[in-house]
């Protein structure tokens, strides 16, 4: 039986990094992660094309240079959700390494972006997460990534059925995800169905809760020269379950 999903307090309170040995001399090479949230309409704006299937067909350049230049409107992102690590636990669940000391873990860095940077061996994976506290806009609708590749590209987060297919965003209920997580047997399920083909791929787990919003994890694999990746998450209320949205009530 899953899990319940819990209060993403119980991350931020159990969540405390415990960070791993660093790799062997010659052997560190330093990678970074940035992610922004912003409004799902917003990143809707950013759209110039057709998104094909939502599986990194459509690039979004134009979205990538705003961000880094800080021209996206502070009202489009919302800055309630920032980047952390997670628990070494969690991320030997998800077939990761605790990476050598982050720099910089969950601040805000260049551009728009919260960024964190660390120190490893090629072919190690790291894990990342991002673990809103806000009641509102608490489903992920939209994902862009950019890793190894020439652009920040589009995806729809689809959900992971019967048949295993294979995934660079994929949902999952998060009732689920906490429970494999905690007898350590996500890895063989996450080899099925999920694939990096430019180092880094994001599991949303569903929170499905009228109350909290869902939980995003990066799963980086580390290549053979310094890279920095990106990702953005857009965002929207759980419609038809955000206590906002109840009769007699007002929408902020």
């Amino acid at each position: 039986m899953a899990a319940k999903a819990r209060s993403p307090r119980s991350l931020a309170v159990n969540g405390i990094v415990i960070w791993g040995p660093l790799a062997g001399p010659g052997e560190a090479i330093e990678y970074r992660l940035r992610v922004a949230n912003l409004y799902d309409k917003s990143v809707a704006a950013f759209i110039d094309g057709r998104i094909g299937l939502g599986h990194g067909e459509l690039a979004m350049p134009r979205l990538e240079a705003s961000l880094d230049a800080a021209r996206v409107p502070a009202g489009a992102l919302l800055g309630d959700r920032p980047l952390r690590g997670v628990p070494v636990p969690v991320s030997l669940a998800f077939g990761a390494v605790p990476p050598a000391p982050a720099i910089g873990d969950g601040v805000a860095g260049s551009g728009q972006w919260y960024e964190v940077a660390w120190s490893g061996a090629p072919g190690e994976r790291t894990l990342w997460a991002v673990v809103p506290d806000r009641l509102q806009y608490q489903r992920v609708t939209r994902i862009a990534l950019r890793g190894t590749g020439e652009a920040l590209r589009y995806y729809l987060p689809y959900s992971v059925g019967i048949i295993p297919a294979s995934y660079v965003v994929a949902r999952y209920p998060l009732g689920w995800l906490l429970f494999h997580e905690e007898h350590g047997s996500l890895r063989s399920t996450l080899d099925k169905t999920m694939r990096l083909p430019d180092g880094i791929a994001v599991v949303v787990g569903d929170n499905g809760s009228p109350q909290w919003a869902d939980w995003v994890y990066f799963l980086v694999e580390n290549p053979a020269q310094s890279t920095t990746f990106k990702a953005v998450v857009a965002w929207e209320r759980r419609r038809g379950e955000d206590r906002w949205d109840a009769p007699g009530r007002r929408n902020p």
